[in-house]
């Protein structure tokens, strides 16, 4: 996106990936585009302070419109918006969910509540009660790398693929980047590290990796209310959505560290998120035929 950005604005761009574009981390991404974050608005106005918490999200809510922008220029990429649900997973998370929505509604984003009883009955969904956001979207990450990046040759960028680079000089016009034998001179240089360990090895001491599982169904009989996006309040938290094939992508379940499980492990983990996603919506009936670690 980055580099779309960068060729859409008339810069010469080269990018360079030390594997193969959208082979990385995206590839295993389950596609799920939301402005709300991880960390819930009214935590954020208590750590940042209110200016600078209601700020992100409000270029959160930017980004949307932009990626909306982006995405729904390219056909076959998996690109729809939608709304999103929060879901409320237990009682006793009832009164921090209730905070997150009221300062959401406070500044204005878009959102509302609703409860238990109109979840089952418009949604089909069991939960305490949601925080519907508006204005999401949903992706097939892959494919948008693809597009992305055919559209950055059509319009004259150059992509080098399987090129680590072995040496980054910073010199009075800008930067030599030194990569199996040639050169490459830069005015201005972006790291789009993604989850690489040691690519900026001054920023690895305030770097904490998580890794996360995932699984994909066969294609779905039925499915939820509007397929909304879900995610939960849970600790750890899980999220799926229905895919441009009507299957069930989810994950979750975040593991601290770096270390990856193994096969038998992977499918266990996979076979719970699976049964999370059964317990919000018990008309879940189809069988998992992968999962992952990423």
């Amino acid at each position: 996106l980055i580099s779309y950005g960068l060729v859409e604005a008339g810069y010469n761009t080269i990018v360079i990936d030390k594997s193969v574009p959208g082979f990385g981390s995206s590839a295993g991404n389950t596609g799920l585009i939301q402005y709300n974050s991880d960390k819930p608005l009214n935590e954020m106005i208590i750590d940042f302070g209110e200016q600078w918490a209601v700020d992100f999200y409000r270029f959160s809510v930017e980004a949307m419109t932009e990626f909306k922008r982006i995405a729904g220029g390219f056909d076959d990429v998996g690109f729809k918006p939608i709304n999103s649900l929060f879901l409320c997973s237990k009682e006793s998370d009832l009164p921090s969910v209730q905070e997150n929505y009221a300062a959401l509604k406070r500044y204005s984003f878009p959102v509302r509540w609703i409860d238990g009883a109109t979840l089952r009955s418009e949604y089909n969904l069991n939960a305490t009660a949601a925080i519907g956001t508006l204005g999401d979207a949903q992706i097939n990450p892959f494919k948008l790398i693809q597009a992305i990046h055919t559209s950055n040759l059509q319009n004259k960028a150059r992509i080098f693929k399987n090129a680590s680079f072995d040496k980054i000089t910073e010199v009075k016009t800008g930067y030599r980047v030194e990569i199996n034998g040639f050169e490459i001179h830069a005015k201005n240089l972006i790291y789009a590290t993604g989850y690489a360990p040691d690519i900026l090895p001054e920023t690895e001491p305030y770097i904490l990796r998580n890794t996360t599982f995932s699984i994909v169904t066969e294609p779905l009989e039925n499915s939820w209310g509007n397929q909304e996006l879900i995610w939960d309040s849970a600790e750890p938290y899980i999220y799926f959505r229905v895919t441009e094939d009507q299957r069930l992508i989810a994950g979750g379940f975040d593991q601290s560290g770096v270390r990856f499980n193994s096969q038998a492990e992977i499918k266990k983990i996979g076979q719970q998120i699976y049964t999370k996603v059964k317990d919000y919506y018990p008309d879940l009936n189809s069988s998992i035929i992968s999962h992952w670690q990423s």
